[in-house]
């Protein structure tokens, strides 16, 4: 985590950088197995945000001064985006998109006017109707219908999940649309005996 507050070329130096935690590999947590890590970070995000926290004393406020910290956003790859949203994989219920409600039926069209835009009030619903069901059976019948489930970044007060997370360049660009370009639409691939 970086602090926003500082200016840019002071903040990604690595004493000005938190590391919020480490997830063990080898490979990546699937589905809701990753809530508990989140739930210590969202245990310091919302100490941090509400009451906030007291500096007894600073350079400007030599008799202290409250502080108050929020997470901003979330940058990340297409599944951790989603995962951190309470999103299933695309392939999960109706809804194909993390920001719009168009649904699998309609995906062909290409009109954004006719878009509709995503119901936050109605994800955050869900969110805790998977949640708060009282067997694992039900949980999957909610994420089957609805391709939604709990994450504990919801116990964040101002959490809105088709606001705060970002696709990161990397991923979007060089790892998504630059390599189905390469690979497949102009046919790069190293494993061709001519190398292209």
């Amino acid at each position: 985590m970086v602090c926003l507050n500082l200016p840019p070329h002071l903040r990604f130096l690595p004493e000005n950088m938190y590391l919020a935690g480490l997830v063990p590999g080898p490979h990546p947590l699937t589905g809701h197995k990753h809530n508990h890590f989140l739930d210590i970070l969202v245990d310091q995000l919302e100490t941090s945000f509400h009451p906030g926290l007291f500096f007894t004393k600073t350079a400007s406020y030599p008799l202290g001064r409250r502080a108050r910290a929020a997470l901003v956003g979330v940058v990340s790859d297409v599944v951790a985006a989603r995962s951190s949203t309470g999103l299933g994989p695309s392939t999960r219920g109706d809804n194909l998109c993390s920001f719009c409600g168009i649904s699998k039926g309609a995906m062909e069209n290409f009109d954004r006017t006719q878009w509709p835009d995503r119901d936050d009030d109605a994800h955050r619903k869900l969110a805790e109707q998977w949640r708060d069901a009282s067997t694992e059976a039900e949980r999957d019948d909610i994420f089957s219908r609805y391709g939604i489930r709990w994450t504990p970044f919801f116990r964040l007060s101002y959490w809105n999940p088709r606001k705060m997370v970002v696709i990161d360049s990397m991923h979007n660009l060089l790892l998504g649309v630059l390599k189905r370009h390469c690979l497949t639409l102009w046919g790069m691939n190293d494993d061709r005996p001519d190398g292209d």
